[in-house]
């Protein structure tokens, strides 16, 4: 079995390994955009605000995506710091001027609700509710 293991990439090792001592997968593309071939991940806080981020461990893959987010129009995107890593991100100020961005974020967002609710978690689904409200979802 290890010797099988040694063909597979590093992702399919440790889908196969959580399989094995049984332990849910969850995906992350049901909370991601993809813009401008960047897969951003919709944050939402607890105190109703949403981020559009994705964290690199170098500073140069994370530069990267901020020049190309910002050869495409989305000027507001910044670069930070954030537990050792580096993150690109857009704040909610910056997401509600490109009505484009706001579209692909809503669709997320009823996505991410409909999952909290379904699991009964009801401060959640408040909270992305408000932040949907903010957006004029």
């Amino acid at each position: 079995m290890i010797e099988d293991w040694g063909k597979l990439l590093d992702a399919e090792k440790l889908r196969q390994l959580l399989a094995l001592v049984n332990m849910n997968v969850k995906p992350l593309d049901r909370s991601l955009v993809d813009e401008v071939d960047v897969k951003l991940i919709v944050y939402v806080d607890n105190s109703g605000y949403v981020k559009l981020r994705t964290v690199r461990m170098d500073y140069g893959g994370a530069m990267s995506i901020l020049e190309r987010l910002k050869r495409t129009s989305y000027n507001g995107a910044e670069l930070t710091k954030w537990s050792g890593r580096c993150m690109a991100y857009m704040s909610m100020n910056e997401i509600e001027k490109y009505q484009d961005l706001v579209v692909e974020i809503c669709k997320v967002l009823k996505r991410m609700c409909r999952k909290a609710m379904s699991k009964g978690r009801t401060r959640r689904m408040i909270t992305i509710t408000s932040v949907m409200t903010n957006l004029n979802c």
